[in-house]
């Protein structure tokens, strides 16, 4: 049992690679991934084992693999179904803007960042945290950060909305959770972690993993001109509009322009819309 949380820890390091390599389709796989994970927990658990134990991240064992493995463990069949619809909802449209491997990167670090707060903060208590809500609220962080006006589609409690502006829905999902914090309900559910999750997924574009959707567009520049159309798009708080901006510079810019839902290649350069 004790080389559980090393061939897990292995397995995770291998999936990630495979996908970062494959550059494509990470929030499918990884729900995918979580599924499977949740069928070997019940195996575990059939074999007579208790897969939170085991993977779960403690506050008496602050520095281990269960750092990342946790992640990749849920508690319950709620739990796994509950945080893949969410990820699924919310993880493919950011996916589609901002590329696979940095949502690799935000996916990983806030759900890291989201557990160590967590335990830190309880390391007088015996606790153990296991799930990806961290990470899941940490691309909810990333998503507000970046494209706050843009629609998706999202479940906010038994109500699914087709579209709901990220804004919207993120503010829900963050009171709801924020709410509970302070309130101190003592229901499993490690609402701190979230909380932290979502703060560093929107802070973290800021800092050296910056994504400046803009960088790109301002290579194109000439002119003074082309400086202040670039100020208009980035101006803009309408996505549609934004995208008609961004579209009517660079065919003025390229000779072969191809234009697709969230991005456009311009001679060759990938500009995210």
């Amino acid at each position: 049992m004790i080389y559980f949380n090393e061939l897990l820890f292995l397995i995770i390091l291998i999936f990630l690679f495979l996908v970062y390599i494959k550059n494509r389709f990470f929030v499918l796989y990884t729900s995918l991934f979580l599924i499977i994970i949740f069928v070997m927990e019940l195996f575990l658990i059939y074999l007579g084992y208790n897969p939170i134990y085991i993977f779960g991240y403690s506050s008496l064992n602050p520095i281990s693999f269960n750092i990342l493995d946790s992640i990749f463990i849920h508690e319950s069949f709620l739990h796994i179904i509950s945080n893949v619809i969410i990820f699924f909802l919310i993880g493919i449209p950011l996916e589609e803007r901002i590329g696979t491997r940095k949502i690799i990167i935000y996916f990983i670090i806030t759900g890291i960042f989201a557990n160590v707060i967590f335990i830190l903060y309880n390391l007088n208590n015996y606790v153990i945290l296991v799930g990806a809500s961290g990470s899941i609220f940490g691309i909810m962080g990333v998503f507000l950060r970046l494209y706050p006006d843009d629609e998706i589609p999202m479940f906010l409690g038994f109500i699914f909305l087709p579209r709901i502006k990220v804004k919207y829905a993120v503010f829900v999902f963050v009171l709801f959770e924020l709410i509970l914090e302070l309130l101190n309900v003592n229901n499993g559910v490690a609402h701190l972690a979230h909380l932290a999750g979502f703060a560093i997924g929107f802070i973290i574009p800021s800092m050296n993993l910056k994504y400046n959707k803009y960088s790109k567009l301002e290579s194109f520049a000439e002119n003074e001109k082309d400086l202040e159309e670039i100020k208009d798009i980035k101006n803009s708080k309408d996505p549609l509009v934004r995208k008609y901006l961004i579209e009517n510079f660079l065919k003025k810019k390229c000779k072969h322009i191809e234009i697709k839902k969230y991005e456009i290649i311009c001679d060759d350069k990938k500009i995210k819309l």
